[in-house]
């Protein structure tokens, strides 16, 4: 899986460990296997092949479902707030939020909660 330029050269919301602009495909630290990515305006979400929501990027307003609005430079599963049980099918990321469907049917969200 790839990376591609950063957004924020002063963060690292594609997860290569780095506080630059990266003007190349790069490798990044993800879940076992990506089945799925959506990226937002700071903020990338990975669906893993374990089922399990993956994000890293810019917390502000909680768009990364870490409990904090701290800015993470690798990938952490999102368990805050969820069920131990759930499994997800789908994953999309908004300007400052991120949505994330369940194998179940019920769908989660995290983030920016200005327009509802």
């Amino acid at each position: 899986m790839g990376g591609g330029v950063s957004i924020a050269p002063d963060k690292d919301e594609l997860d290569h460990g780095l506080r630059y602009a990266v003007d190349h495909a790069k490798r990044i630290a993800a879940p076992p296997k990506a089945v799925g990515v959506s990226a937002g305006a700071q903020h990338a979400a990975i669906l893993g092949s374990d089922s399990f929501v993956y994000t890293c990027g810019w917390g502000q307003k909680g768009r990364l479902g870490l409990g904090d609005e701290l800015a993470r430079n690798v990938c952490v599963r999102v368990s805050k707030g969820l069920p131990q049980s759930a499994r997800f099918v789908q994953v999309q990321c908004g300007r400052a939020h991120t949505v994330a469907l369940s194998t179940d049917g019920r769908v989660y969200s995290f983030g920016d909660n200005s327009y509802g």
